[in-house]
């Protein structure tokens, strides 16, 4: 395998790809994972770090209000809990009944009974935490991660896993649509087209994390997919005239 360098400029190691076997392919695919989703801790590292410092705190104190009884969360008792953030925002209510939508529209988590819900986008995901087994934890404030287990273990699962669907459905999109588009000339099986689109995302994301880097932020996603399928359709012309050079097409 060559390396990641070359997929910036250089047109034979493109035609190298074309070769690979799907397991040479799948090792590259993890590496352009770890790319992203080095980018996206270094984004999303200093505002959890930052929140985490500033509410730990208060969410333990309210957490540490619902009980644990044989290893299974017990309903909260007393009248509802607001967690505020420093800016007197509610970002959680933790309360013995359900909670009207309204009061959960702006909110990051919910807890009703022994119902956890998240919210994310106006989307909301549930569950029943008297489905879970606590252990020897008195209370919900003892299940709560150190910053140590959220930043080795937690973020960086997050991250990769979110790479892997980005990373994806990239290559997936680029591979399909220079399949669709060389349909007449026939000239690219569908795998070539996936095994040279995930190579092409090398520049994109290695200037995703660079940038990630400087300004602590992500390129567009659109940006991404444009420069990587600028630098596919060069590769493929690139290799298609190298090929017509000699005599192959």
């Amino acid at each position: 395998m060559d390396s990641p360098l070359k997929y910036f400029h250089d047109i034979s190691a493109y035609a190298r790809v074309l070769l690979w076997g799907w397991g040479k392919t799948a090792l590259y695919f993890v590496f352009l994972c770890a790319l992203f989703a080095a980018a996206a801790l270094r984004t999303i590292y200093p505002p959890v770090q930052a929140s985490y410092a500033e509410n730990i705190d208060s969410l333990k104190n309210a957490l540490s209000e619902i009980k644990i009884e044989g290893g299974k969360v017990q309903p909260y008792a007393g009248a509802d809990i607001e967690l505020k953030d420093a800016g007197g925002n509610v970002y959680g209510i933790i309360s013995q009944k359900f909670l009207d939508a309204n009061r959960t529209k702006n909110l990051v988590f919910s807890i009703e009974g022994t119902r956890l819900g998240v919210y994310q986008d106006s989307e909301e995901v549930s569950f029943d935490l008297s489905s879970f087994d606590y252990a020897d934890a008195k209370n919900l404030a003892q299940t709560l991660p150190t910053w140590r287990v959220v930043k080795f273990c937690l973020l960086p699962s997050i991250a990769f896993a979110a790479a892997i669907s980005v990373v994806f459905w990239n290559a997936a999109m680029l591979g399909i649509f220079m399949f669709l588009i060389d349909i007449p000339r026939r000239r690219f099986a569908l795998g070539q087209c996936l095994k040279l689109a995930t190579a092409a995302l090398t520049p994109a994301l290695a200037v995703n994390l660079a940038y990630a880097c400087i300004f602590g932020g992500f390129l567009p996603n659109a940006a991404i997919l444009v420069i990587s399928g600028a630098m596919m359709f060069c590769v493929r012309a690139a290799i298609l005239r190298k090929a017509a050079q000699n005599g192959l097409y």
